[in-house]
């Protein structure tokens, strides 16, 4: 079935995600485009060696071994033509550099969603990345018997026909993904997990807890629950908070110290309130809502200074995308 479709992913160098801190979900190793031009039999008709010869252009580039690929999302139409040469094209394309069979697991979500046109190449990739993130293979949807045509038992694949684990091949996670054009143009991706990246190291020895509400009882209620929260699972170490007014709402922050050993108490009483003082209103704009919302103003005149560097740290401008620092 025809259907339609679009897809975005954000795509950035694997050295600047790193250095950056960003979330990486998988590595693109590389690519590969041809067209079948004149070497096929119609306009519309596949071409084995023309998606052979692209899918181990694309092996070339990115310098893996066939044999360390676990899966490949192949394009998939269910067509009587066209599935049994993706698999021999892939086939040939494998076999240039092993001989070893039924160890590539095969699937395509072209029988969950459709065809999706011009963008079935870009659901595939999304649902593959979705496999190497969740380190399991994929199923194929209505599967119950490959076609004969296909001659998987004398291949490199097995259709993959239920959830299961993906191991590992030569210690690394790798897939290709097809994408093939009616016109005869061919793409294959190589995908790789994403690389295992240190837990990031504290910001400081001291930790910033800002917590606003309305009325001042909710405020209490709040700071009772979080301390009690952290208390369950780690030593609290020392409060040091204050009551700040604006706007008609209570804030208050707390510093809450990695480095101090004692425990906690079981409760945590706020400082006195001071009594509220008229103040002109400032430009403020807080980024901690309160139930979903943020009322312009409520932080005026909330600063607070570090006490591990005497750093001080205010409230920011509407225009910031931080609230403190």
């Amino acid at each position: 079935m025809f259907g339609g479709g679009a897809g975005i992913v954000a795509l950035k160098r694997l050295d600047d995600a790193l250095r950056d801190g960003a979330t990486v979900h998988a590595v693109i190793l590389a690519s590969a485009i041809n067209n079948d031009g004149a070497a096929k039999v119609g306009f519309a008709a596949p071409s084995v060696a023309g998606q052979a010869k692209v899918v181990r252009a694309a092996h070339r580039r990115a310098g893996v071994h066939p044999s360390t690929i676990g899966y490949v999302e192949a394009h998939g139409t269910g067509t009587e033509l066209g599935d049994p040469v993706e698999v021999a094209a892939l086939t040939e394309a494998f076999r240039a550099g092993t001989d070893e069979r039924g160890f590539c697991a095969l699937g395509s979500g072209k029988g969950h969603v459709g065809h999706l046109d011009a963008a079935a190449g870009i659901a595939g990739l999304i649902r593959t990345v979705m496999a190497l993130r969740a380190r399991e293979l994929p199923p194929t949807l209505h599967y119950q018997a490959p076609n004969p045509a296909l001659e998987l038992s004398a291949s490199p694949f097995f259709v993959s026909d239920e959830p299961r684990p993906w191991e590992p091949r030569a210690g690394v996670r790798r897939a290709g993904v097809s994408s093939f054009g009616v016109g005869g143009t061919n793409a294959h991706v190589v995908l790789q997990e994403a690389p295992d990246t240190p837990a990031p190291a504290p910001s400081g020895e001291w930790q910033a807890l800002v917590l606003s509400a309305r009325p001042p009882e909710a405020l209490e209620q709040a700071a009772e629950r979080r301390t009690c929260a952290r208390t369950r699972s780690r030593r609290w170490r020392t409060w040091r908070g204050s009551w700040r007014r604006a706007g008609g709402r209570w804030s208050t922050a707390a510093w809450w110290s990695a480095a101090h050993t004692r425990k906690a108490p079981r409760s945590w009483t706020p400082p006195p309130r001071p009594r509220a003082r008229r103040t002109a209103r400032r430009p403020w704009h807080s980024v901690f809502p309160v139930r979903g919302r943020s009322t312009p103003g409520w932080a005026a005149g909330c600063t607070t200074r570090s006490p591990s560097t005497g750093q001080r740290w205010t409230a920011a401008p509407r225009s910031s995308s931080r609230c403190w620092g």
